[in-house]
C-alpha cells in the first residue's frame, strides 16, 4: 500500500508539471489574430518574463510540496505525532485536531514563505503588488484561524459520528446533508462576513456607473440587492469582479481597480456576462453538480477512514482518522483531475453563453474591449496550449472567447477600438 501511494504522489507530481511545460513550451507561438492588439512590443515582453518567472516558480513550489510529503511519509513522523498526541490527551477528538493542525502548520510554513517571495519578489518586480508585509501576515494569521475554527468543527463532529450508533452509509448520508447546509450559508455569508475580514466593502458610489448598472440589470429583470467595491487596491493592481450569493442575496462586488481602469460601459459589459451566468442558472447548476460530488467525496472518505488497510500500512496500529485526511488529499487526487475535466468543459460553456448574452444585449464590442483590458492588465496567457485548456481550464482562452463574441456581432458594428488599459 505504500507504494501505491507513493506512485499516486509521483503520478500527481508528474501530470502538473507536464502541464506546466506545454503551457511553458507554447508561449512562443504567434499570438490569434483577435488578441493581437492586447499587448504591445514592450508589454508583450513583459508579459514574456512574467511568465518565465511564474513557470520556474510555480515548478519550485511543486517540488517543495511534493518533496516534503514524501520525506513525511518515508520518515515515520506521522506515526510519531500520532503517539506523541495520545501522550498528551486520551480524547480521541483532541488527539485527531492537534495532529491535523500539526500536519497544516509543518506543510504551511514552506507555503507561506513561498507565497511571500511570489508576492514580494514576483509580482513586485512586474508590479502587480501593492500589499504591506504586516498585512500579509495578518491575512495568513486570519485565514489560519479561520481554518482552525472551521476545520476544526467539521473534524469533531465527523468523529463523533464516527462513534455513534449510525451505520456506515447513514452517516455518510448526514454528514452529506449538514455539509451542503454548511455550503449554503457559506455562499450566502461570504460576501457579508468572510470577505468583510480581509477586505473593506463600501456602497458604489451614485453616479452614471451605478446608474448604468441598475439600470441594465431593471431592463434585464435581474435583481440586485447591493452594488459593492472591494479595496482589492491594497493588494494588487489585477483587476476583477464578481457576484456573491444566490435569490435575494445576491449582489455585485466591483475591484476598486477595475472601476479605475475600464471604461463605465464596459463594466457593465462585464456585468451582462455575471448577469448571463444568473439568467442562464449556472450558480444552481454548479451549485447541483458540486453537492453530488460532494456526496461521492465523503463517501470515499467516510470509507476510506474506517479501514486500517493504509494506516498500518505506514506504521500506525490500526485507522486513524487524522491520517485518513492525509491519505484522502492524495488518493483523490488522480480521480479528481480526471473529473475535472468534463466539469471544466462544462464550465467552459457556460462562459461561452453568458458572453453571448452580453452580445445579445448590445455589449458585445464593449465585452470584448473588457476581456482585452482585463489580459492586458493582468498579463493573462494568451497562448495556452489545447490539451492543457481541455483538460484544466474553467473559462476559455481569451482569443476563443472573442471569436465567439465576433460571430454574434454585425459586421457594421464589429469596432476595433482599443481599451482605455
Amino acid at each position: 500500500m505504500q507504494l501505491l501511494v507513493y506512485l499516486i504522489l509521483l503520478v500527481a507530481f508528474g501530470y502538473e508539471t507536464l502541464l506546466s511545460y506545454l503551457n511553458y513550451r507554447h508561449r512562443n507561438r504567434p499570438i490569434p489574430e483577435v488578441v493581437s492588439d492586447v499587448y504591445d512590443e514592450t508589454r508583450y515582453q513583459k508579459w514574456y518574463r512574467y511568465t518565465m518567472d511564474i513557470t520556474k516558480f510555480q515548478m519550485l513550489q511543486r517540488s517543495i510540496r511534493y518533496g516534503l510529503m514524501f520525506l513525511l511519509l518515508v520518515s515515520g513522523f506521522f506515526p510519531w505525532v500520532a503517539s506523541w498526541m495520545e501522550s498528551i490527551t486520551s480524547s480521541l477528538i483532541w488527539q485527531n485536531l492537534f495532529f491535523v493542525g500539526m500536519y497544516y502548520l509543518v506543510t504551511s510554513i514552506p507555503d507561506f514563505l513561498m507565497d511571500y517571495y511570489k508576492q514580494f519578489i514576483i509580482e513586485e518586480r512586474h508590479g502587480f503588488n501593492r500589499n504591506k508585509p504586516a498585512l500579509f501576515w495578518v491575512d495568513k494569521l486570519k485565514s489560519t484561524a479561520l481554518l482552525f475554527l472551521l476545520g476544526g468543527a467539521a473534524i469533531a463532529a465527523v468523529i463523533a459520528g464516527l462513534g455513534s450508533q449510525l451505520d456506515t452509509w447513514s452517516l455518510i448520508l448526514v454528514v452529506w446533508a449538514v455539509a451542503i447546509v454548511v455550503q449554503l450559508l457559506v455562499n450566502i455569508l461570504f460576501t457579508k462576513v468572510f470577505i468583510r475580514l480581509f477586505n473593506k466593502l463600501t456602497p458604489l458610489d451614485e453616479g452614471p456607473l451605478k446608474s448604468k448598472i441598475i439600470d441594465f440589470s431593471q431592463k434585464a429583470g435581474y435583481q440586485i440587492s447591493k452594488i459593492s467595491v472591494m479595496d482589492a487596491s491594497k493588494r494588487t493592481t489585477k483587476l476583477n469582479a464578481f457576484f456573491s450569493g444566490f435569490g435575494r442575496f445576491k449582489q455585485v462586488v466591483l475591484f476598486d481597480n477595475l472601476i479605475h481602469v475600464m471604461k463605465e460601459d464596459e463594466v457593465v459589459a462585464v456585468l451582462a456576462h455575471e448577469i448571463g451566468h444568473g439568467l442562464h442558472k449556472d450558480v444552481f447548476k454548479n451549485m447541483v453538480r458540486g453537492f453530488f460530488l460532494l456526496f461521492a467525496y465523503i463517501a470515499l472518505f467516510i470509507l476510506l477512514v474506517k479501514e486500517d488497510i493504509f494506516s498500518v500500512a505506514f506504521l500506525f496500529p490500526g485507522a486513524h482518522f487524522g491520517f485518513g485526511i492525509i491519505l484522502f488529499s492524495i488518493l483523490i487526487s488522480p480521480i479528481d483531475s480526471i473529473i475535472q475535466i468534463p466539469l471544466s468543459y462544462l464550465s467552459r460553456k457556460m462562459e461561452y453563453a453568458a458572453d453571448g448574452y452580453a452580445a445579445s444585449v448590445g455589449l458585445g464590442n464593449e465585452m470584448i474591449q473588457a476581456l482585452k483590458g482585463l489580459s492586458r492588465v493582468n498579463l493573462s496567457n494568451l497562448t495556452p496550449h489545447p490539451l492543457v485548456v481541455k483538460l484544466t481550464y474553467s473559462h476559455p482562452p481569451m482569443s476563443s472567447r472573442i471569436e465567439s463574441i465576433l460571430k454574434l456581432l454585425p459586421k457594421e458594428v464589429i469596432l476595433n477600438e482599443p481599451s482605455s488599459t
